[in-house]
C-alpha cells in the first residue's frame, strides 16, 4: 500500500457562520446575475411559507442576500449539484433561485429528488413559463390548512 498525501488528506471546517461565503465554488462565483421580469415576493413572506430555511443559520435572514447565501450553504445538503445550483441561478436569477430552493428544503419530505425537480424548475424559467409566487402560496395555504 502507498501512502499518498492525497489519500491522507483531511477536511478542515471553520465554525465560523460566514464561513462558506467565502468559499463558494468557483464557477458559483462566475454566475451573471440574471435579470427577471417577475416582481420580487416580500422577503417576509417567503420565510413566513418556508421556514425551514432559516435553522441552517445563526443570523436572521434579513436581506434576499442573506437568503441567497443560506441557499447557496444548503443546497448540497440537499443532494443538489453545483452545476444544477448554477443553472438555476442563472436562469432564475439569484432571488428566484434561493425562493425555489426555500420550497424544495420546505418540501423536502415529499420531493423524490431535489436536484431533479430543481433543473424541471430551471427549464421552465429558461423557457419563460416560472413564477415563484404559486410555490410560495402553496406552501401558505398548506400550512393554513394544517392548521385549520
Amino acid at each position: 500500500m502507498s501512502d499518498k498525501a492525497s489519500q491522507n488528506e483531511r477536511h478542515y471546517q471553520s465554525s465560523d457562520s460566514e464561513s462558506y461565503e467565502s468559499e463558494t465554488c468557483e464557477e458559483e462565483q462566475k454566475i451573471p446575475p440574471a435579470d427577471t421580469s417577475e416582481p420580487r415576493l416580500p422577503l417576509e413572506l417567503v420565510l413566513k411559507a418556508a421556514p425551514d430555511i432559516t435553522t441552517y443559520t445563526r443570523q436572521p435572514i434579513q436581506s434576499w442576500r442573506d437568503l441567497l447565501n443560506v441557499a447557496t450553504f444548503v443546497h448540497p445538503m440537499l443532494g443538489i449539484s453545483v452545476d444544477a445550483w448554477v443553472s438555476a441561478r442563472r436562469h432564475m436569477g439569484n432571488d428566484t433561485a434561493a425562493v425555489a430552493l426555500a420550497y424544495i428544503l420546505q418540501r423536502a419530505e415529499m420531493i423524490r429528488s431535489p436536484g431533479g425537480y430543481l433543473r424541471a424548475l430551471t427549464g421552465k424559467a429558461a423557457n419563460g413559463v416560472f413564477s415563484a409566487g404559486p410555490m410560495v402560496m402553496a406552501l401558505l395555504s398548506a400550512d393554513h390548512m394544517q392548521r385549520a
